[in-house]
């Protein structure tokens, strides 16, 4: 009885835990887990880190960071451009005698400015805004090259694991059939009691 206790209370402790991690207040239970899909047996390895570039939230943050980049550079290019401006005036009065015949006088402006020194900012924008591009750029290719190489060695993991858990399995049948085979003894007094019992421990 106290190792049933015992072992309850440590099962509501292991999902308290986990209650925590998931911020769940309820008591609820662990049902079975629904079956995995073998994601390497229907996609192959450029898919998977296809796939991975499309859902990854910091290779997102490194494409968005390259495109602010060339922005900035687009930002930086208009600052040798000419500003223009366009503007338009009107005035209405009653007062048409003397030197005032029209009731109504506009104008329409147009001015064009052309920088010409400016301390060098320009110089220094586009040369800043050039190497944001190419530290952005280096950026998104060293998070592909990791997420490349991280997706190449979870598959060769799951390979070896896999190998492992058929060599597990082989085992388990070896073990059961000695098992078998040291009970079959026993049955005649070719084995010994502490025979059978160490064959069903390492079943």
């Amino acid at each position: 009885k106290a190792s049933v206790r015992t072992a309850r209370n440590a099962y509501r402790s292991a999902l308290g835990g986990l209650g925590m991690t998931l911020g769940v207040d309820e008591e609820f239970e662990v049902a079975e887990l629904p079956p995995v899909p073998m994601f390497e047996e229907t996609m192959g390895e450029e898919e998977l880190i296809a796939h991975a570039e499309g859902h990854r939230p910091d290779f997102t943050a490194a494409k968005l960071a390259v495109a602010i980049a060339e922005r900035n550079r687009i930002d930086a290019l208009m600052r040798w451009m000419p500003t223009v401006s366009l503007t338009a005036a009107a005035r209405a009065t009653s007062n048409v005698r003397g030197f005032q015949k029209d009731p109504i006088t506009y104008a329409v402006m147009l001015n064009a400015s052309l920088p010409l020194y400016d301390g060098g900012e320009r110089y220094t924008a586009w040369r800043e805004s050039g190497s944001q591009i190419r530290e952005a750029k280096l950026s998104l290719d060293q998070a592909r090259w990791r997420l490349g190489s991280s997706v190449r060695g979870n598959l060769r993991e799951v390979s070896v694991r896999k190998e492992n858990l058929g060599n597990q399995r082989l085992a388990k049948q070896l073990a059961e059939e000695a098992a078998q085979d040291a009970r079959a003894r026993f049955e005649v007094g070719a084995a010994t009691e502490l025979e059978v019992l160490d064959a069903e421990q390492l079943v």
